[in-house]
């Protein structure tokens, strides 16, 4: 049974991704280069890259390459690179292969109970199907012929192999119907959903998911409702119900209490054929009504994935510098670590670090910063505590959540106020939210030394700008989408908006200048416009994963954060 779970689960996966040939998102991309005895390898290497899809190309691709390929589609270029070197080709909606002439394979694949009309259909709704290589059905003998690149016979073999095991597992004389309740551990057999800024996040449970394998579900998008233009108004309703206004129930929580049936290959839905799978909130539980000989492959298909999780520590820190100090700063370090070193930085245009550990600026036009790698957070919060005794930094905001692999976690430091509109016969309230919205998905990459997490990462970082239009405030909005890979316990520091801020400060004469009416002659109020950068410093964590060397690291880290706090004038050149 567990064979058959992973053909299963492999065809789910490729009807996702595999596409037409005609859809291939690379396939009409203009590519040229010029190749100088360049092995074929390293040319099909920058190929893919250049085309941003992954390959695999096989060790019997062997020769160099001479000459001027002048700017032509990329399948265009692909098939005359073939042409030139015997080459083999195939993509299979994810990766591309290549292989030498010499690794063409031909197989014979017996059907059994399958027609071979019902294979063919079946490729070609995958994206398997390739034309330029052979798939020849004898008709009546239940065989089929196959020949191509090693990949291409692989999904074709594995496709039959499914098609086959679906006409055994058809229901016996005698094979009833049962009722059976799943438990689940760790995963949610519901969907959950969330709502973050004005979009409705829905994250599939177990039962969906189920219903998606095995009912030829169409998969509903995981942004069910997209903010409108003009907010919601409120006309009255009130504030009770919800957190600004009357709480509705969803189509797809609709659909959660609903009955899904696992519909027949035909599509039809017969009481007498048709299993169903129902979610049960109460006991986190996937109800399965179905036929005996079923029942295994729910049961593993549950297993596989009902899997605990890692969870991650993400630990977000809003910070405003001044821009003044924030220049300073890049050219005031040299502390170096076992976790990693910060260093003088080049704030030249496109700077690189000089080492892998050093912490390195890279300035773009408007002196913005971009992304920023390293391991030693403590001392850079330190020397933001340091600033923010002169006023010319602060930490916002330092909000800490754990959440699981996979799932995203959202931070939301921001302030709401409501705009009332007055009509002919009724008053319109609008919220308006300003802030700093955080969205961050880990995803835990296993490494053979080390663990690194692969963030996704979504921040929403809007304020007033003072002004306003027809008496309504106007928001000013910034965003910023990006992946990165950081080391466990490292951190990632995004920034670059500038924004003016204005700061009031008084001098006095003590005790004078408080004194009623008479103090204004011994006090000196004024107000300055400074200009501040907006940072986010996002360190992960995995839980559970601190080594005895982890735990050294940070302690020296905090003596020497200690040290930097108490005297930074002894870190300064």
């Amino acid at each position: 049974m567990r064979p058959l779970l992973s053909l299963i689960v492999l065809l789910m996966c490729l009807s996702s991704a595999a596409v037409r040939a005609e859809g291939w998102p690379w396939a009409k991309l203009s590519y040229a280069h010029y190749a100088e005895n360049e092995p074929v390898q390293e040319l099909l290497q920058q190929f893919a890259a250049a085309i941003n899809t992954p390959v695999v190309v096989s060790d019997k691709v062997q020769g160099v390459v001479n000459g001027r390929f002048e700017k032509a589609p990329a399948r265009d270029f692909i098939d005359r690179l073939a042409k030139l070197h015997s080459l083999l080709w195939y993509y299979d909606g994810q990766v591309l292969y290549v292989y030498g002439a010499s690794e063409v394979e031909t197989d014979l694949i017996h059907l059994q109970d399958v027609s071979s009309q019902r294979l063919i259909k079946t490729l070609t709704n995958l994206g398997v199907l390739d034309r330029r290589y052979t798939l020849r059905a004898i008709p009546g003998e239940g065989i089929v012929m196959v020949s191509g690149p090693p990949r291409y016979t692989q999904l074709v073999q594995e496709v039959a192999d499914i098609l086959r095991s679906g006409q055994q597992d058809k229901p016996k004389t005698g094979d009833a119907f049962v009722v059976q309740v799943f438990e689940l551990k760790h995963a949610w057999a519901d969907d959950r959903s969330m709502v973050v800024g004005g979009q409705r996040i829905a994250v599939p449970g177990v039962a969906s998911s189920l219903q998606a394998i095995l009912g030829r579900r169409i998969s509903e998008p995981t942004v069910s409702a997209i903010a409108p233009k003009t907010l919601p108004k409120l006309k009255g309703q009130g504030l009770v119900q919800g957190r600004y206004g009357p709480t509705e129930i969803t189509p797809s929580q609709e659909t959660n209490r609903e009955i899904v049936s696992v519909r027949s290959e035909e599509g039809g839905v017969n009481s007498e054929t048709a299993g169903y799978i129902i979610a049960n909130e109460r006991l986190n539980a996937v109800i399965v009504h179905d036929r005996q000989s079923k029942m295994p492959l729910y049961q593993n298909l549950i297993d596989t994935l009902d899997q605990p999780r890692s969870q991650v520590e993400i630990e977000v820190s809003i910070i405003d510098v001044s821009t003044d100090r924030l220049n300073e700063m890049g050219f005031e370090w040299r502390i170096n670590g076992r976790n990693g070193s910060f260093t003088n930085a080049d704030f030249s245009q496109g700077a690189l670090p000089r080492s892998p550990n050093e912490l390195s600026f890279v300035v773009g036009d408007g002196a913005n910063f971009s992304t920023l790698l390293t391991n030693t957070q403590d001392l850079f919060l330190s020397r933001i505590r340091a600033l923010s005794e002169d006023g010319d930094a602060s930490v916002l905001s330092q909000p800490t959540i754990l959440t699981l692999d996979n799932i995203e976690a959202v931070l939301d430091h921001s302030t709401t106020f409501f705009v009332r509109l007055v009509g002919d016969r009724e008053v319109d309230l609008f919220p308006v939210s300003v802030g700093s919205v955080v969205r961050v998905t880990p995803h835990i990459v296993k490494g053979d030394l080390s663990d690194k997490i692969h963030l996704n990462i979504n921040i929403e970082d809007g304020q007033q700008t003072g002004q306003a239009v027809d008496d309504i405030p106007a928001v000013s909005k910034s965003i910023i989408t990006t992946e990165a890979l950081v080391n466990d316990n490292g951190s990632l520091l995004v920034g670059g908006y500038y924004f003016n801020q204005d700061s009031t400060n008084r001098s006095k004469i003590p005790v004078l200048g408080d004194i009623p009416l008479l103090g204004r002659l011994f006090r000196t109020d004024g107000s300055q416009l400074q200009k501040r950068a907006r940072l986010f410093l996002i360190s992960p964590r995995i839980v559970g994963s601190n080594t005895a060397e982890i735990k050294y690291n940070r302690r020296l880290e905090s003596l020497i954060n200690k040290y930097l706090s108490t005297a930074p004038e002894l870190f300064t050149p």
